[in-house]
């Protein structure tokens, strides 16, 4: 009925996939609440943006140490490639950094499973794209009991 690249739901309860294969059916008698609230993307995001900050901090002074070393002139032809190339990596690092730092941030719906002392929670991004949020919410209530943040999402 829903159906995710994470998680499918239909009238017999909540199949959660992992690399589109099922590995876990849980019934909608063994749910004890399913939370539906906005929330970070990346599990352990205050880890993630700590090295994302410490990674800013080390390739900026880097990219600085690269700036101030930089020297065409005593260059030999033969090792300009291997020159320019030693001074892109801290560019490299702290463009990837940057991302990582907006990868963590991003914050989108999930839904929160609380099932037999255990939890699972899953991203609605395909759902809400889709437009069949109220659906779901709908479907589920009729099914268990559910909590929707109001602040996070305002039905349409």
């Amino acid at each position: 009925m829903f159906e995710t690249s994470e998680f499918k739901i239909n009238e017999h309860g909540i199949d959660l996939k992992k690399n589109y294969q099922i590995y876990k059916h849980i019934d909608f008698r063994e749910i004890i609440q399913i939370e539906i609230k906005k929330g970070f993307l990346v599990k352990n995001w205050i880890f993630s943006l700590t090295i994302g900050t410490l990674m800013i901090i080390v390739t900026s002074i880097w990219c600085i140490e690269s700036i101030n070393s930089f020297d065409f002139e005593n260059l030999q032809k033969s090792s300009v490639r291997l020159y320019l190339v030693i001074h892109a990596i801290p560019w490299i690092l702290l463009f990837g950094s940057v991302c990582l730092i907006i990868v963590t941030l991003k914050r989108n719906l999930k839904m929160i499973i609380y099932y037999n002392k255990t939890r699972s929670w899953n991203t609605l991004r395909e759902i809400e794209k889709k437009g069949i949020i109220n659906e779901l919410i709908d479907f589920l209530e009729k099914r268990t009991k559910i909590v929707v943040d109001k602040k996070a999402y305002v039905t349409k």
